[in-house]
């Protein structure tokens, strides 16, 4: 009996000395992944935001400056506003100016568009929002799975997200 004492304390200690460093550096790898993403995407749509357009350039250093240790999947949507912007409705009166009708152009037209033309341009006014989330599962991503599993919270993502106004019309 006192062996088997003595093995249970000897593989808790192992546990602590082992597992508790590599969950706390698997821990702060992800942490370092969410903000080096969270800065590549606030970075492009800033860059966006400013220049009026997004350029292949543009798209290509954002995704040089996603993080490596991790694959990601970018998801943007551009809401240009509506050309026919001030029409007036059919059921207002005369001195009503129509609303400001927005639409949403998703990242598949979005890579289409820059393939093809090497510019997406933009107009002052319209709104882009990018987000990322990494599509491979980390250590650390696996064991907060785990618990989450077992108290019903949802699941772990590195994660960014940004949404600016653009501010000149691109070129």
């Amino acid at each position: 009996m006192e062996h088997a004492t003595e093995v249970i304390f000897f593989v808790l200690i192992i546990t602590v000395v082992v597992l508790v460093p590599i969950g706390t550096i698997a821990a702060r790898s992800d942490d370092v992944a969410q903000q080096a993403a969270q800065v590549a995407v606030s970075n492009f749509v800033d860059t966006v935001s400013n220049e009026g357009q997004i350029t292949e350039e543009a798209w290509t250093k954002f995704q040089e400056e996603l993080p490596k240790t991790h694959s990601f999947e970018p998801s943007i949507v551009l809401e240009p506003i509506d050309e026919n912007i001030g029409n007036k409705s059919a059921w207002t009166s005369s001195s009503v100016i129509g609303e400001n009708e927005k639409y949403s152009i998703y990242t598949s037209q979005i890579l289409d568009d820059l393939e093809k033309k090497g510019v997406v341009p933009c107009k002052a006014g319209d709104t882009i929002s990018v987000s990322v989330k990494n599509t491979d599962t980390t250590i650390y991503q696996s064991v907060i799975n785990v618990l989450y599993k077992v108290s019903g919270k949802g699941t772990s993502v590195i994660g960014a997200q940004a949404t600016r106004t653009i501010k000149s019309n691109g070129k």
